[in-house]
């Protein structure tokens, strides 16, 4: 369904790469980032699909294990009722929304709800919400009462932009009231519920100057108040979104699996990039999410780890999908009940996603917008990149193949009198003399930092 919608929307809006309205922001800088949005990643929760009975209660009983993995802000997918006209599935979609004010009673009360967010906030968690703005359920509460809300055919039937969302209907933006009344709903979940933002559903179908009253509607509220868009362009982030999806980074790491790229494109987009959206612009960097199949089931088995490495030594926001952390290969349906299934709990991969986790907050180049290449003579296999902050500085060594590679890397002059080095995974001393003549295993992965004498 996803990818039809890519299709789609590509034949109107270059989503991939600098779309021209993008070129040369990055001199600018966009909306002020607060401070606790970087500090972890976002762990998607598909409520729903949580657990057994998929409930905000299940959500609660786990922020131990969430304050465990490191995680800092919880997104959680939409939590209104669900439409049953043209119903895809046995329960539909979580994006077929009946009515935005209520809750799917299924999940529990609000009373459960803002005992989730009031425990989260306790815990030093943030929470935001799926907003979805562009359509309804066909069914949906405004039908026979906002006619004039959804845009319509020739006949005057309601109508979708995208054709394969058969269960919804869109919403028109050029009618004002429309528009009232949708930012009345968005701040009224955060004056009633004290989220902390909101993930903003294929953001850009719905008109830029919407989103940017409704930011200035809610810093008023809350001033430290959080937007990511699901979408991809450098011209979301001046006035309207802190973080922006990067769809483009994680085809390039599909691709270069698949054997279609080399490992260096991956440097030059994230480069340009970085050169064309605002300074503070945060991507939202990610392996998987509901849209798209698992991490272990794209990047293989047991060879996923550089991929999502990668991912986490950019600065921007790294996503985790519920049961990423643990290893989970099956994707849960988003049209049907499909509990995660702890019990394929793998602690190995746990503690990987954790130690990750914790070096990023550990170690503020990793975070940085600041990536220097670094010359190797097997670039097409092997990203060694330098990423700095003030001082500081790491050297990040991927193998994006199956393949022993044996490679010469060309050091800085700044490495010169630097002997010895600290691999941050492993915790092991590695030699200058290794690093400049490298040798590394089949989807290996190095962050190494310099020890001064």
């Amino acid at each position: 369904m996803f990818n039809q919608f890519l299709d789609q929307i590509l034949k109107e809006h270059p989503l991939f790469g600098i779309e021209k309205e993008d070129q040369q922001k990055g001199h600018i800088t966009g909306l002020k980032i607060p401070d606790w949005v970087v500090e972890g990643p976002v762990y998607e929760v598909f409520v729903r699909n949580f657990s057994e009975k998929g409930t905000f209660k299940e959500v609660q009983d786990k922020i131990p294990y969430f304050l465990e993995l490191g995680v800092k802000t919880l997104w959680l997918m939409p939590i209104f009722p669900i439409g049953k006209e043209k119903r895809k599935g046995t329960i539909g979609s979580p994006y077929s929304i009946k009515d935005y004010e209520q809750i799917d009673q299924s999940l529990g009360t609000p009373s459960d709800l803002k005992q989730l967010i009031n425990a989260a906030h306790k815990s030093g968690l943030k929470i935001i919400l799926d907003i979805v703005t562009n359509h309804m359920a066909v069914d949906n509460v405004w039908r026979k009462d906002y006619p004039q809300y959804f845009l319509t055919d020739d006949q005057g039937n309601p109508k979708r932009k995208i054709a394969d969302w058969s269960d919804v209907v869109d919403l028109d933006y050029s009618n004002v009231e429309l528009r009232q009344q949708m930012k009345k709903i968005i701040s009224d979940w955060i004056a009633n519920f004290d989220f902390d933002g909101f993930r903003c559903d294929v953001a850009r179908l719905v008109p830029l100057d919407f989103w940017e009253d409704v930011y200035t509607d809610l810093i008023k509220l809350k001033d430290d108040i959080f937007l990511l868009a699901e979408w991809e362009g450098a011209n979301l982030h001046p006035s309207a979104f802190h973080a922006s999806y990067d769809w483009t980074t994680h085809f390039v790491l599909q691709d270069i699996y698949q054997g279609n790229r080399v490992a260096s494109d991956l440097i030059t987009w994230v480069i340009e990039k970085n050169a064309n959206y605002p300074k503070n612009a945060l991507p939202l960097r990610f392996t998987e999410n509901h849209d798209f199949e698992r991490t272990r089931g794209k990047f293989g088995r047991d060879s996923f780890y550089p991929f999502v490495v990668f991912n986490f030594i950019l600065n921007g926001l790294p996503l985790i999908y519920c049961g990423q952390e643990f290893g989970l290969e099956n994707t849960p349906q988003l049209f049907e009940n499909d509990p995660i299934d702890w019990t394929r709990f793998e602690d190995r991969i746990f503690d990987f996603y954790k130690k990750m986790i914790a070096l990023r907050k550990h170690y503020p180049a990793l975070t940085s917008s600041e990536i220097v290449n670094i010359w190797n003579d097997n670039t097409d296999k092997i990203v060694s990149i330098e990423k700095s902050e003030k001082e500081e500085k790491i050297l990040v060594i991927l193998n994006f193949t199956n393949d022993q590679a044996a490679f010469h890397l060309k050091l800085p002059d700044f490495y010169h009198n630097i002997e010895r080095f600290k691999d941050l995974f492993s915790g092991e001393t590695v030699n200058k003399s290794e690093i400049e003549k490298f040798n590394i295993e089949p989807y290996g992965y190095f962050l190494l930092r310099p020890e001064k004498e």
